[in-house]
């Protein structure tokens, strides 16, 4: 497998945005994560795509991007505003985009301004449930730091198995959600990401997903999603012409893509 190199992309506000590149043949793919997640969580699909090329990214307070200055700055406004400043930046070539959870609504949302040949929104609709949303903020932002690797992923297993009881590998999902700094151990983003992640109910933003009714979208949801519901997913389906779906059982939000359903679906899909 080819390696993949890190490089780079300053933005407007001076913050450094990273992003992944794996050489390859063919339409690039082009992964975005969720909201406190990072491109590690689409490192599975290199193998299953294992020759085309790939874009991975790190939206800003993730990963190696920048931590921003200004908190306020962490809302999807921003995010969207980052990648599409990144994407006119390129030859404008179109790309398969894969976006799980925020990274879905960010697909969603800029699919008038980019070219994407073949959408995966993963987990993620336009009607977002309250008890989903609700179990995010009070998760997200927590300064949990670790003194082991052990203790980590005894931490990520204790909140995340009961969505995953199909995940295998509890040491790779680790190191994907975390880094170590400074000799501890902690979740791979700002925790200041909280304060923009608190707030009412989101209301229904169908007319995002109504850009994406001319592109080949392949729609993957959990079984047990508590973010999507199948009435949501069964609605996005009927009303848009060129969708597909596939869900993944005994999983909650989100998918991780490397689950047997969901690798046949996209490997049908996106080849």
């Amino acid at each position: 497998m080819p390696s993949i190199n890190r490089e780079f992309f300053t933005l407007s506000d001076g913050v450094r945005m990273a992003i992944y590149h794996r050489p390859g043949v063919g339409v690039p793919i082009f992964c975005i994560p969720g909201l406190t997640r990072n491109h590690r969580d689409f490192l599975p699909l290199l193998d299953t795509f294992s020759d085309r090329p790939f874009y991975l990214c790190d939206l800003r307070g993730r990963g190696a991007s920048d931590r921003d200055p200004n908190p306020e700055n962490y809302r999807p406004e921003t995010y969207a505003a980052d990648i599409a400043a990144w994407v006119h930046a390129q030859s404008k070539m179109p790309m398969d985009w894969v976006g799980t959870s925020l990274g879905g609504i960010l697909t969603m949302a800029l699919a008038g301004q980019c070219s994407i040949r073949r959408a995966v929104i993963n987990d993620i609709g336009p009607v977002i449930e309250t008890a989903g949303l609700d179990a995010i903020r009070n998760r997200v932002g927590r300064a949990e730091t670790f003194t082991t690797w052990q203790d980590a992923q005894a931490a990520v297993v204790e909140g995340q198995s009961p969505d995953h009881p199909r995940e295998l590998d509890w040491a790779e999902r680790t190191r994907a959600l975390c880094v170590e700094r400074n000799g501890q151990i902690e979740f791979d983003y700002d925790p200041a990401i909280r304060q923009q992640a608190q707030g009412g109910d989101i209301p229904p933003f169908w007319s995002f997903y109504e850009q994406l009714h001319p592109t080949p979208t392949l729609v993957v949801r959990g079984e047990s999603s508590d973010l999507l519901s199948e009435a949501t997913y069964r609605q996005m389906l009927a009303t848009h012409p060129n969708a597909q779906g596939v869900i993944v059982r005994q999983t909650g939000h989100a998918p991780t893509l490397k689950e047997p359903e969901a690798q046949a679906a996209l490997t049908a899909f996106l080849n």
